[in-house]
């Protein structure tokens, strides 16, 4: 059946101004202009400025930052619908701006007119994600949006969305309290936890926003308990931990993964390889006594073999779990208690599990790996100058507080160095306090 036959662009037309939406040219399929629709619903994404009280929208530049693209190409998507062959670009255009799938083009013509035709929630505008989820677009639309935040999270773009994840965040509580359906609350109780532990890491890794990153995990540590998943309990302990490391607090580092270690058997492989990872980062922090060199030992020991020893099964496993999370964990142990020759082979195994698109751990590399060319007996101070000059500048785009604050610990170790008054340790050192003076 030909689309003429089953909608005429009268019709659809008339379902669109039904719906409240503006008439949208259409292609020739029937489907509204993409570009067309994008400028629309970018306008429509309204919020009230802290500092001047006004009500503002999204600019094409508020938007190209979020996609990671020049505002330029913006501009020609709404105007020329250029840039728009992706299916993938659509659906994070779809979960950013709160886009119907199915008015980008994202589902057939007759879903297109039964979407925008369906009943509206109270507040007005369609394909607001407050609605309830009986046909289970909205949890599309969050999964959508969860994928668009860790695509932009892992290319640096974080500062920028902590405002909307945490949108989402109110958006989908609403959401569970309207489903009628016992699996969907359970489906969005699981992305909840997963957004949580998304802006946690902003919070933890960049802001230092010591508050609001307890007040989520707390938030965290109910939505496991409530679903009575071990897994999520297990990486939410992990995570709480992290913060205490990150704060030079190593009692509480070891009270949070002792919390989490009594039920680790019952957790999915990968899951045990990251806490045991943690447990080792925990028990080897600062200078550790003989006692705790061998715990650390012993936990590594652990992570490795389970690593090395998967078993796949069919519980979930939260968004970015993976090969390179434990790797990092165990990285930071072995430079931790000072076994730099075997972190060194460990970076090569870190690199060949990490996507080149992944601007944060690319940098990671980048730093950990200055760090251990600092520490070697004999130190390689030229190289580790290189990689940390490169890692920098990319943080410094990121914004990232703890990684800055972890590139200035490397910096004073090559500083103090014979090479220390080369001009290009001299010209990292002025970037840096530039920095410093700037915040």
């Amino acid at each position: 059946m030909t689309r003429k036959q089953e909608y005429t662009d009268r019709e659809i037309l008339k379902a669109l101004s039904e719906a409240g939406l503006p008439q949208f040219k259409l292609d020739r399929y029937g489907f509204p202009l993409s570009g067309q629709v994008i400028k629309y619903y970018r306008e429509q994404m309204k919020y009230i400025d802290p500092e001047t009280g006004k009500e503002k929208h999204w600019t094409q530049a508020d938007l190209a930052r979020r996609l990671g693209v020049t505002e330029l190409m913006v501009r020609l998507m709404e105007t020329k619908d250029k840039g728009l062959d992706s299916v993938e670009r659509r659906r994070v255009l779809a979960a950013l701006l709160k886009i119907p799938p199915a008015l980008l083009g994202l589902s057939s013509l007759g879903e297109l007119v039964e979407s925008i035709t369906a009943p509206h929630s109270s507040s007005g505008r369609h394909g607001n994600t407050n609605r309830r989820t009986h046909d289970g677009d909205s949890i599309l639309l969050y999964k959508n949006a969860l994928t668009a935040y860790n695509n932009l999270h892992i290319r640096g773009a974080s500062s920028g969305i902590v405002r909307d994840i945490e949108t989402c965040i109110g958006q989908l509580r609403q959401s569970i309290k309207m489903s009628a359906s016992k699996r969907e609350q359970r489906e969005l109780l699981y992305l909840l936890w997963e957004f949580y532990r998304l802006v946690n890491d902003i919070y933890m890794y960049d802001m230092f926003h010591w508050d609001l990153f307890y007040e989520h995990i707390n938030e965290s540590l109910e939505i496991a308990k409530e679903l009575n998943d071990t897994n999520l309990s297990l990486l939410t302990l992990h995570q709480s931990c992290g913060s205490r490391i990150l704060q030079h607090n190593g009692n509480l580092a070891k009270v949070e993964i002792e919390a989490a270690l009594p039920r680790i058997k019952n957790a999915s492989s990968i899951i045990q390889s990251v806490v045991y990872a943690q447990a080792a980062k925990a028990y080897s922090l600062g200078t550790p006594d003989l006692g705790e060199r061998i715990t650390a030992q012993r936990y590594l020991e652990k992570s490795q073999y389970v690593a090395t020893h998967l078993s796949p099964d069919d519980r979930y496993i939260p968004e970015r779990v993976n090969a390179a999370k434990y790797l990092f964990t165990q990285l930071d142990a072995l430079i931790s208690v000072g076994n730099i020759a075997p972190a060194l082979s460990l970076l090569d195994d870190i690199e060949e599990n990490t996507e080149p698109g992944n601007t944060r751990n690319m940098a990671l590399l980048q730093l950990k790996r200055a760090s251990c060319y600092a520490s070697l007996k004999h130190p390689e101070y030229k190289q580790a100058l290189e990689l940390l000059g490169d890692a920098f500048r990319v943080y410094k785009d990121i914004g990232s507080k703890y990684n800055i604050k972890e590139i200035e610990k490397v910096y004073k170790t090559i500083a103090t160095g014979p090479y220390g008054n080369s001009p290009d340790v001299v010209d990292l050192g002025i970037e840096i306090k530039e920095l410093r003076v700037r915040k």
